[in-house]
């Protein structure tokens, strides 16, 4: 018949019954044994007193009690055996049998030589009791054994069970946790990659809109240098011929008004003759008879000449910082961790991405990210104690 599976506590109450049981068992031969000894010795006792020599009457007691303990002594060994589920073999079982036929005989041959067949039939019944009981107590002890045994074997072969799809559904919890932590990591990379990329395209479009609408750079400033004085140009074509025009117009007008003084060159300017010419940028005038004149006005024309103001000289800029200049990445890789984070923090206080701010200290954008929630604490921290204060 199979074995039942059954819980922890059903398992428990059956160990309880079984104990009932070998209790019971044990009680009950102790109390056959017993009695069966008691009523030995009354029985046994006068057989083997009438076949004792004269004046030893008072050692036939003896022999019932040596019988009844060794039939006693190998029942109870038998049934401990029987309890561990093992057997004690051949000896055990003669010792038993010798013993439970000795007792017989001893119970119930006086009654066979007196023909007695009631008295045997009286006297039989405590041996008889006793080796049936010490032959249906092992029995019954290896039973339950073998019964408790099957219940713990299927109790223990479903714990291992248990465990097993305890440990299976640990395990899957765990790679499930894994993979959604795996995924969520994979998804905040992503997001801060796309933040990263948006960052890194407004500031692109700030610095071009900044590129734009920025006025003009002022000239270089350049200190003054001295100029050497020039010579006066002679005047050009065009202003001189302007000049001979507007003389030409103020003889002719001085002529009409009757004027007979005529202003004469200045002594070191050649005669020349002055042919009319349309004015250009004169007022137009009526035009005149044709008058030669034998004499010009010339004036040398001065050419102003503009210096350079004195302007101050350009204010030094400073040495870029050390973590501003750009480096190679042999440069960066033979930074130290002090300047790593100098170029880090540095990156965080222009308003850089974590990607420019890991690019410009050859660090990896988490790097740069996880620096920048450092700083960022570090200036809480600061402004709370400036705030408490």
């Amino acid at each position: 018949m199979a074995a039942v599976e059954m819980t922890a506590q059903e398992l428990a109450e059956f160990e309880q019954r079984v104990r009932r049981s070998e209790r019971l068992l044990s009680g009950g031969t102790w109390v056959i044994a017993a009695g069966m000894v008691i009523y030995s010795m009354l029985t046994a006792t006068p057989f083997v007193a009438a076949h004792t020599p004269d004046g030893w009457e008072l050692t036939a007691p003896v022999l019932p009690i040596v019988v009844d303990s060794a039939f006693i002594i190998s029942l109870r060994l038998d049934a401990a055996l029987s309890a561990m589920g093992a057997g004690g073999g051949l000896a055990p079982w003669l010792l038993r049998v010798a013993t439970g036929a000795a007792s017989t005989f001893l119970n119930v041959w006086g009654s066979v030589e007196k023909a007695d067949w009631t008295g045997v039939g009286v006297h039989i019944v405590p041996p008889l009791l006793l080796v049936l009981t010490a032959e249906a107590g092992p029995a019954y002890r290896r039973r339950l054994v073998q019964k408790l045994d099957s219940a713990r074997r299927v109790r223990r072969a479903v714990e291992a069970r248990e465990t097993q799809q305890r440990r299976a559904d640990d395990e899957r919890r765990r790679a499930e946790r894994q993979q959604e932590e795996e995924r969520r990591e994979a998804r905040r990379a992503a997001e801060q990659e796309r933040e990263d990329r948006r960052e890194e395209s407004r500031r692109a479009h700030e610095l071009k809109l900044a590129q734009i609408t920025a006025p003009p750079a002022p000239p270089a400033r350049t200190s003054p240098t001295p100029e050497a004085p020039q010579a006066p140009h002679p005047p050009a074509p065009e202003a001189a011929q302007q000049l001979h025009q507007a003389q030409q117009a103020a003889l002719l007008a001085r002529v009409q008004n009757g004027r007979s003084a005529i202003p004469h060159p200045a002594p070191e300017a050649a005669p020349a003759e002055v042919i009319p010419e349309p004015a250009v940028s004169a007022p137009a005038a009526p035009a005149p008879r044709p008058v030669s004149v034998h004499a010009a006005v010339s004036a040398p024309v001065s050419r102003v000449t503009a210096r350079v103001e004195d302007q101050p000289e350009p204010e030094a800029q400073p040495d870029p910082e050390p973590e501003a200049v750009p480096l190679t990445k042999e440069e960066l890789d033979r930074l130290t961790d002090e300047q790593v984070v100098a170029r880090l923090r540095y990156g965080w206080q222009q308003g850089w991405t974590t990607r420019q701010a890991g690019d410009h200290a050859g660090r990896s954008h988490v790097t740069a990210n996880n620096y920048f929630k450092k700083f960022k604490a570090e200036q809480d921290d600061k402004e709370a104690v400036a705030a408490a204060r």
